[in-house]
């Protein structure tokens, strides 16, 4: 009897809790979103942020009772504060194309610029929403604010062209769920049908995969349909350009698989057409490749055979922030992660200040750190060198893992932060 009252007491107390976090999202804002476009100029050393517009979506598909995000993830924090009160009333953090390409050898010799948007609830009263930037010591330093008053002119979405949208999984769980947008790219407006059932092919694997499996019932799924004015995909490398909704293409930083988009501000003008807070580009070609950046967007080549396996490691990149967990591919980056520091990321540890991550409390006080590889550690929770691109002074959480090769489970470091995020959005 004493446990029954226990456990009615917690649960009562939760759902005061979840109650009085409700309440304190509609004192402060409206049941749809704020994007602000603006674009990033800089190079290798240097950043500015040139704002563009704000426009208002119809949805927000973010999380009403965790208003301020706890994750300390992703290149770029967004804090946004009530110009009356001071008082701090969201963040969330993310990451982007500019981000990486400023770690290559390109931005040395070149400034760019790129398309950004940030992403809020729509404040009722005049609010300052402060972008900040990660240093390479990890610090976040100021990089803009932004000054909204809902009474000032706001720009309305246009309605993009598409054939239809349509929900293709819809969980059980009854509150707030991870809401993903499958966007078609690259799909003519006869190919709306072949979008669709690779969406759906694409679905069912992603949710035969762990964590994912287990966490249906918290994940919802919408399927977009964009049409393209050309079928295909642009590759560069091999003179193919084609028109398409998204402008995606190959070769990003001369990297042949590397597959992304730089259409920001139309990939957002698709994905505000239902509640999401993660995007999935799926782009119509047999090609392998993809990408995934936090909290950005996730992307694959959908025709590919392993394009389910190639889905379920970019969501970790797009939707947790893991790190790649190999280090022998041919990438452009330099020095992508500073070794004299810990790296943010959950999965990846340079031994700085290992203690820091949830995986330390995980591992066998038994297993040695650094731990060989060696067969008798084979499932075994270690720190094993190799990881973030680089073969020495990076340390990863397991000797093979999705986030390292296709074809394995998610370890239990990545299973554990992924699960970590699912229940973020859907409020548990």
């Amino acid at each position: 009897m004493k446990s029954l009252l226990t456990l009615f007491i917690l649960l009562s107390s939760i759902f005061v809790l979840n109650a009085q976090n409700q309440t304190n999202y509609y004192n402060w804002f409206a049941d749809k979103g704020l994007r602000i476009d603006f674009y990033h100029e800089g190079n290798f050393e240097d950043e500015i942020v040139i704002f563009k517009e704000y426009k208002t979506e119809s949805f927000w598909g973010g999380n009403i009772i965790n208003l301020i995000d706890s994750h300390d993830y992703g290149a770029y924090r967004v804090i946004v504060y009530d110009s009356i009160s001071e008082e701090q009333i969201f963040s969330y953090g993310f990451s982007n194309l500019f981000s990486e390409w400023q770690t290559t050898s390109e931005a040395i010799e070149n400034t760019k610029i790129f398309e950004g948007v940030i992403s809020i609830p729509m404040p009722l009263n005049a609010s300052r929403i402060d972008l900040h930037r990660r240093d390479r010591q990890n610090n976040n330093n100021l990089l803009h604010s932004f000054h909204f008053n809902p009474s000032q002119s706001v720009f309305y979405d246009s309605i993009p062209p598409i054939s239809f949208v349509e929900t293709i999984h819809n969980g059980n769980f009854s509150g707030k769920k991870l809401e993903i947008a499958f966007i078609a790219e690259g799909y003519d407006k006869d190919e709306s049908n072949l979008f669709l059932i690779q969406a759906k092919a694409l679905k069912d694997y992603l949710l035969s995969v762990e964590p994912f499996k287990s966490e249906a019932e918290n994940i919802t799924i919408h399927a977009i349909a964009s049409i393209s004015e050309d079928s295909g995909v642009s590759n560069p490398m091999t003179n193919s350009n084609k028109n398409t909704a998204l402008r995606s293409h190959f070769g990003t930083f001369n990297n042949p698989r590397y597959l992304t988009s730089p259409a920001i501000f139309a990939l957002r003008d698709y994905s505000s057409l239902v509640p999401c807070n993660q995007v999935c580009i799926l782009v119509n070609t047999n090609e392998y490749g993809g990408g995934g950046i936090y909290n950005f967007y996730a992307i694959i080549g959908a025709n590919h055979p392993l394009a389910g396996e190639v889905l379920a490691h970019e969501l970790g990149h797009s939707l947790a922030d893991l790190g790649d967990e190999y280090y022998t591919d041919d990438v452009t980056y330099i020095d992508f992660y500073d070794k004299t520091v810990e790296p943010y990321v959950a999965n990846l540890t340079t031994l700085v200040d290992f203690e820091s991550k949830f995986w330390h409390e995980m591992m066998d006080k038994n297993t040695p750190i650094p731990t060989p590889v060696l067969s008798k550690y084979i499932d075994k929770l270690g720190v094993y060198e190799g990881g973030g691109y680089s073969p020495t002074g990076i340390y990863r959480p397991f000797i093979d893992c999705k986030m390292k090769a296709l074809f394995y489970d998610f370890c239990p470091v990545c299973n554990y932060a992924i699960k970590q995020m699912i229940d973020f959005y859907s409020d548990k």
